[in-house]
C-alpha cells in the first residue's frame, strides 16, 4: 500500500511541476498579449490555476494517505511482534513442559526400579545376614511392602521371641547396607545396577543397645559372628558378662571404651562394695571405683 502510494505521490508531483512550469510560462508570456486576446488569455490563466490548485490538492491527499499507511504499518508491526513474543512464549512454555514430562518419566522409572528390584536386593541382604545368627532352614521373604515373614519350604513359620530379635537386627543390617548403595543409584539413575546391589564400604553406622540381652548361650556366638556383617561400622554398648563373647572377634574391633564409676561405698548402687576390673585384649581397666571421699557417683569414659 505504501509503494502504491509513493508512485501516485510522485507521478502527482511530475505533473504538478508540470503545471508550474507552464504557469510560468504562461504567465511570462503575458507581458506582450494582444488586447483583444485579453479576455482568452484571462480564461486560460483560470483554468490552469484550477489545474494547479487540484493538484496540489491531490499532492495533499497523497500525503496523507502515505501517513495514514505508515500509521498502519506501525500499527501492524507492533501486533505482528505482539503475536511473535506470544508465540515465542508459547514455544518456550511447549518446551518446558516436554522437558518436565521427560524427567517425570526418568523419575517414574527410578521410582518402579526402587520398588521392583529394591526388595530382590534387601531381601538377598535379609537372608545373608540372618542365616549367619539363625541356624535352621529359615527362607525370609519379603513382600512388595517391605514386611518380612519366615518360611520353610514356603510355608510361614513362627519365630520365637530370640529369633525376632534376630530379624530385627538383620534387618537394620540390611538396611544400613544397602541405603548408601541406593543413594548413588539413585542420583546417578544407574537403574542396571538395581537387583545386584552389594553391600559397600560407605554403609551407614548400625548402633546396637545391649544386644545380648534377649538372647540365651544358644544363640550368643552365632550373633557375636554375625554382629561384624551387619556393615563396615557397628557400635554397641554392652555389659562386662558380654565381653567373653566378643572375644572370638575382638580382631574386627576398632576401638573399645569403658564407662567407669567412681563412688563411695555408701553412695554407689546397691550390691558394690569393691574396686572391680574390666579385662579387654590382655588389659585391665577400672569398672568400678571406690572412693570414700565422693558425695556422689561420677562416671566417666576412657579408651581401654
Amino acid at each position: 500500500m505504501i509503494a502504491e502510494a509513493d508512485n501516485a505521490l510522485i507521478a502527482a508531483k511530475a505533473r504538478l511541476a508540470e503545471a508550474e512550469r507552464a504557469l510560468e510560462e504562461f504567465e511570462a508570456d503575458q507581458d506582450e498579449v494582444d488586447p483583444d486576446q485579453g479576455a482568452l488569455a484571462r480564461a486560460k490563466l483560470r483554468a490552469r490555476q484550477r489545474t494547479l490548485h487540484e493538484l496540489e490538492t491531490e499532492a495533499e491527499q497523497i500525503d496523507r494517505l502515505i501517513e495514514d499507511a505508515e500509521g498502519e504499518e506501525s500499527e501492524a508491526k507492533l501486533e505482528y511482534e505482539r503475536k511473535a513474543s506470544r508465540q515465542d512464549e508459547y514455544r518456550q512454555k511447549q518446551v518446558v513442559q516436554t522437558l518436565l514430562a521427560d524427567t517425570a518419566g526418568v523419575f517414574d522409572r527410578i521410582a518402579d526400579a526402587m520398588r521392583r528390584y529394591g526388595r530382590t536386593d534387601f531381601q538377598r541382604a535379609l537372608n545373608a545376614t540372618y542365616s549367619r545368627m539363625i541356624n535352621k532352614p529359615y527362607v525370609l521373604e519379603v513382600a512388595d511392602n517391605f514386611t518380612v515373614r519366615a518360611t520353610v519350604n514356603g510355608r510361614t513359620r513362627a519365630l520365637s521371641q530370640s529369633e525376632k530379635t534376630a530379624l530385627t537386627l538383620a534387618f537394620l543390617g540390611a538396611v544400613a547396607g544397602l541405603a548408601p548403595q541406593y543413594r548413588n543409584l539413585a542420583r546417578k539413575a544407574e537403574l542396571a545396577d538395581m537387583g545386584n546391589v552389594r553391600i559397600g564400604a560407605d554403609a551407614y553406622p548400625v548402633v546396637l543397645d545391649a544386644p545380648y540381652s534377649p538372647f540365651d548361650e544358644t544363640y550368643a556366638g552365632t550373633i557375636t559372628t554375625a554382629i561384624g556383617d551387619l556393615g563396615t561400622q557397628v557400635v554397641m554398648t554392652v555389659s562386662k558378662a558380654a565381653l567373653k563373647d566378643l572375644e572370638r572377634i575382638e580382631h574386627r574391633v576398632g576401638k573399645a571404651y569403658v564407662l567407669e564409676l567412681k563412688t563411695s561405698s555408701d553412695g554407689g548402687p546397691e550390691g558394690i562394695f569393691e574396686n572391680e576390673l574390666v579385662r579387654w585384649r590382655g588389659k585391665d581397666a577400672p569398672y568400678v571405683t571406690i572412693d570414700e571421699s565422693l558425695k556422689d557417683a561420677v562416671t566417666s569414659v576412657r579408651v581401654i
